[in-house]
């Protein structure tokens, strides 16, 4: 196995003026692990393991100003992607060709060899999960007052928030075959040998996704001292979260009336 990783974070604070003040900071962390045997079903020889690559990144702006001794407030603006696959180890290498199995992989990023599976045999093939990949990218702006009155300390506010999903996820592109002992001649290996599988599948995927989502979030929160020791809190907060939907609404619904897929955004069904 082998696992790389890189961080680091920059940030910078300015004074604006003796009740004003700047933040910004900047992170990145980076992971490249390689992973030489991908899970539990899939194979326990060498040649056939994954490379997960991870990016995260996160920048984030806070302006902090005093209006007067009872009254204070602080606004931030981030921005955040974090980026994350997992790939076959012969990404872009047709195993299937050389070996003599038709390609069923139309994209180079499929290519590799199909998850051959032999009853009391370790299976042969990458991952059939894999390629995947997604990058979620999200924009906050959090606004937050606090005011001081007597006995009270009031803190209110909003957070917006702005998120976005594109990915893929190229399931059983490259197919599996599978042999099996209760199959035709008793053995999985001899069926191997005589090319008969108890059974075949593969996935022809068109699958991008694009999610979109937003946030809404409004708070106050009053913290009353009511004596030296003792301090009584109390809050209220509203929440709206939008269900993710597609950019261009490619998600279909089984209706089980019409017994047919229904794309999402039409006849009657929500995005």
């Amino acid at each position: 196995a082998r696992d790389q990783e890189d961080h680091f974070d920059v940030r910078v604070d300015h004074a604006l003026g003796a009740a004003s003040t700047l933040t910004l900071r900047y992170s990145f962390s980076d992971r490249r692990l390689y992973e030489p045997f991908s899970g539990s079903g899939f194979a326990a020889v060498p040649g056939y393991g994954v490379d997960v690559p991870r990016r995260g990144q996160n920048l984030l702006a806070t302006w902090s100003q005093i209006w007067s001794p009872r009254f204070i407030n602080e606004v931030r603006v981030a921005w955040s992607r974090v980026s994350a696959g997992v790939f076959q180890e012969n990404l872009g290498t047709s195993l299937n060709e050389q070996v003599g199995l038709p390609e069923l992989a139309a994209d180079p990023r499929q290519y590799g060899l199909s998850l051959i599976t032999v009853g009391g045999y370790s299976p042969l093939g990458d991952e059939y999960n894999n390629p995947q990949h997604s990058t979620t990218n999200m924009v906050q702006v959090v606004d937050t007052a606090t005011w001081s009155r007597g006995r009270h300390l009031v803190r209110f506010g909003a957070d917006v928030r702005a998120i976005r999903q594109d990915a893929y996820r190229d399931v059983q592109s490259r197919g599996f075959i599978a042999f099996a002992d209760q199959g035709y001649t008793g053995n999985g290996l001899a069926d191997l040998l005589l090319g008969l599988p108890v059974v075949t599948g593969r996935a022809d995927l068109d699958n991008p996704q694009r999610l979109r989502t937003e946030s809404l979030n409004l708070f106050v929160h009053d913290s009353l001292r009511i004596a030296p020791t003792v301090t009584l809190s109390a809050g209220l907060r509203y929440e709206l979260n939008s269900p993710p939907v597609d950019a261009e609404d490619r998600a279909y619904l089984y209706d089980p009336d019409t017994q047919a897929l229904v794309q999402v955004g039409t006849g009657g069904v929500p995005r």
